[in-house]
């Protein structure tokens, strides 16, 4: 069984430990190496066992903490090509390539305004599956089909829509976080669950929340609605 642990979620810094007790994979290396490190330890994980880091792309609140990480624990390095291109640091390879100890993995292409912004699936060897999407402007036409089995998935619900155009950010911001290429609000993540949201979740995580423009509780309201109005109320429900 594939269990997600939160070490940040957030417009500031994102980082995610996914792990079936034989392998372990960070996703995303947001957080400075110190934070990685404190944060890690503070759940029960000890840094050095940690067998690749997956990127989803190369915005800094993903990879603030990445050269550094990989450089004191030598832990190889899973991203596209495109992304690899946009931060030339030097990486481990992946060597594995799509399988890292007992996990597959899929980096699937979403909306965002990065050379190539992926979404992460994980299968382990047992058949679970688990899926990592922040930083998605708007919810792929595919994204049924790449969840399909999925047990757990973390999805961002970044702002509340009028919370956010009534905000101080300036307009060009907003058009921006509102747009394809931007985030995804708390209502698209209500309607995805209405309408798509595979018949085997069983967690449902929702993260990079912008703290100008969004709370948990908006967040939470939101999706729990949208839950019990698409007779799911047995999800659980988390906010990262």
């Amino acid at each position: 069984m594939i269990t997600f642990t939160v070490l940040a979620s957030s417009s500031g810094a994102n980082a995610v430990l996914a792990t079936t007790g034989r392998t372990t994979v960070l996703l995303d290396c947001g957080l400075s190496v110190k934070a990685l490190y404190d944060a890690m330890l503070a759940h029960g994980y000890d840094p050095a066992q940690i067998d690749a880091v997956i990127v989803t792309h190369e915005h800094g609140d993903h990879t603030a903490g990445l050269r550094g990480f990989v450089k004191q624990f030598n832990v190889p390095v899973l991203m596209s090509h495109a992304t690899l291109r946009a931060i030339p640091w030097g990486f481990v390879p992946c060597t594995t390539g799509p399988v890292i100890g007992d996990l597959s993995v899929w980096l699937r292409p979403v909306s965002h305004d990065a050379v190539l912004p992926c979404g992460i699936v994980l299968r382990d060897r047992d058949g679970d599956k688990a899926a990592y999407f922040v930083d998605l402007g708007e919810i792929p036409v595919d994204m049924p089909a790449w969840l399909d089995g999925c047990r757990t998935l973390l999805i961002e619900s970044n702002h509340d829509t009028e919370v956010l155009m009534a905000g101080p950010h300036h307009p060009s911001v907003k058009e921006r976080v509102a747009g394809p290429l931007g985030h995804l609000s708390n209502d698209q993540v209500s309607a995805f669950i209405e309408s798509s949201l595979p018949p085997t979740i069983e967690r449902l995580i929702l993260g990079h929340l912008s703290k100008q423009a969004n709370t948990p509780q908006l967040a939470a309201a939101s999706a729990m609605r949208a839950l019990q109005r698409a007779g799911r109320p047995g999800v659980l429900l988390e906010v990262a």
